[in-house]
């Protein structure tokens, strides 16, 4: 029954929730870029969500506890996401920097209260910030330059179901969960990918802020090393190994299994690394 509940709440009713969704803003909004663009935004956004309540169940407002507010920040990021590409990619800079901004506030503020000065806090917070919207600008512009196509699902999935692999390596079984939650999402746009266009900006913003606030909060709250949580949000920037001018002019498969190979080689030593500690991580830490 346990096994069954757990693939439940974090395969079945996320992929449901992602792929109907998906489906039914894709119908509203018709065939156009941006249509498709809000409705994979949505959809992985819902699916996530689902696999969140599913989990961790409807946190309460305000939230209590830094996991409780990523349920709501993800829901900003997906009117976000969906507002960017309704006014222009040129804003994809601003859509990326609120949610970033709630994310660390919210994700950040237990360590600026009970354990940081206040010159500490600004470093860190400003550290972070910096760091995240360069990571963004990395990953946006790597999408703008590439065919759209199945590549970008295909890495972030990957980069999700490794973040989902470190962290309950890590100890932290719920953020593990989550992760896995978000790895159905991006498995069911990598699907539709296949077979139809879906512009990758909308949901990009989505599992970016996703992936931050679970790392973030597996570095601050629970067993995550810095070392690894730095490999996992720098992964996705290792596909611009397919626009290496001897890759880029070969077929589109060449290109998307140089990007893997890429993504693959930079989160692995996450995961060797982070197996061997897994018997001496506390069964408490979450």
């Amino acid at each position: 029954m346990l096994l069954a509940r757990l693939l439940l709440d974090t395969l079945v009713f996320p992929a449901l929730a992602c792929a109907v969704t998906f489906s039914i803003v894709r119908g509203i909004g018709g065939k156009s870029d941006p249509s498709r663009s809000a409705a994979a935004a949505v959809g992985l956004g819902m699916g996530y969500l689902t696999g969140h309540l599913r989990i961790l169940g409807l946190p309460p407002l305000p939230p209590v506890d830094t996991t409780q507010w990523l349920f709501y920040v993800v829901i900003l990021s997906a009117a976000a996401a969906g507002l960017w590409r309704g006014i222009g990619a040129r804003w994809g800079t601003l859509a990326a920097a609120i949610p970033a901004a709630g994310l660390l506030g919210v994700t950040l503020r237990p360590m600026w209260t009970y354990h940081w000065g206040g010159g500490e806090a600004a470093i860190w917070v400003a550290g972070l910030f910096v760091a995240l919207l360069l990571l963004w600008l990395s990953q946006d512009r790597m999408a703008s330059i590439s065919p759209e196509g199945p590549q970008q699902s295909l890495v972030y999935l990957w980069v999700a179901l490794a973040v989902s692999a470190v962290l309950g390596l890590s100890a932290t079984a719920l953020l593990a969960m989550l992760a896995s939650a978000l790895a159905v999402g991006l498995g069911v746009l990598a699907l539709i990918s296949f077979f139809s266009r879906v512009p990758s900006g909308g949901w990009r913003l989505v599992a970016f802020v996703v992936l931050a606030g679970l790392l973030l909060n597996g570095l601050f709250y629970a067993q995550l090393t810095g070392w690894n949580a730095a490999l996992l949000a720098v992964a996705p920037a290792a596909a611009w190994l397919s626009r290496a001018p001897w890759i880029r002019r070969q077929g589109p498969w060449v290109r998307i299994a140089a990007a893997m190979l890429a993504v693959i080689l930079v989160t692995a030593p996450a995961v060797a690394e982070a197996a061997p500690a897994y018997p001496q991580a506390s069964p408490y830490d979450y």
